[in-house]
């Protein structure tokens, strides 16, 4: 082509040179988009159906979830996990110690601070932050992420951090 770079590549392995070729600017943009995608290939999910959170106490997590927000229990074991329902998620709440202690299913744990957020339709977002403030849990946070996207971060009973974001904020465009 006309007007198009060109580019010497060696590839190597090791140290050891395996191949020297010569290349036009325009195929080598081609030749990585091939590489990144046969690579990196995507794998089509529908959504993330259920997500785990790790507590101390389940009668306070029941009270928390259930008594506070609303969420319906749809399973219980006592001093194993409540389970929750969140749209048409699950949340899945287990003391830490005896789902490490599992034979049944793999064995799975974790500790600390972690991370999830309820999605509200957009017309819903102050009245859920309303409701959430009558409850008398704290609001840590607000956030203005543009677009007319707002979301708001409180926490659990185990210091896990909840957010309740407008739907359609992590829409592909």
């Amino acid at each position: 082509m006309r007007g198009s770079k060109s580019f010497k590549h060696n590839f190597m392995f090791n140290g050891n040179r395996l191949l020297t070729f010569t290349q036009n600017e325009e195929s080598i943009v081609s030749a990585e988009n091939k590489f990144r995608h046969q690579k990196y290939k995507l794998m089509e999910f529908t959504k993330i159906k259920e997500t785990c959170l790790y507590v101390s106490d389940l009668e306070q997590t029941k009270t928390f979830y259930h008594g506070r927000l609303g969420l319906e229990v749809i399973g219980e074991v006592a001093g194993r996990h409540v389970f929750f329902r969140a749209g048409a998620s699950v949340l899945l709440c287990f003391i830490a110690k005896a789902s490490k202690q599992t034979s049944r299913l793999p064995p799975h744990y974790g500790s600390g601070q972690l991370h999830l957020a309820f999605e509200v339709e957009k017309e819903a977002y102050q009245k859920r932050k309303e409701e959430v403030q009558q409850q008398g849990i704290a609001l840590e946070q607000e956030f203005d992420w543009g677009g007319g996207f707002l979301s708001f971060y409180f926490r659990d009973p185990d210091q896990h951090l909840l957010e309740v974001v407008m739907a359609g904020m992590w829409e592909r465009s």
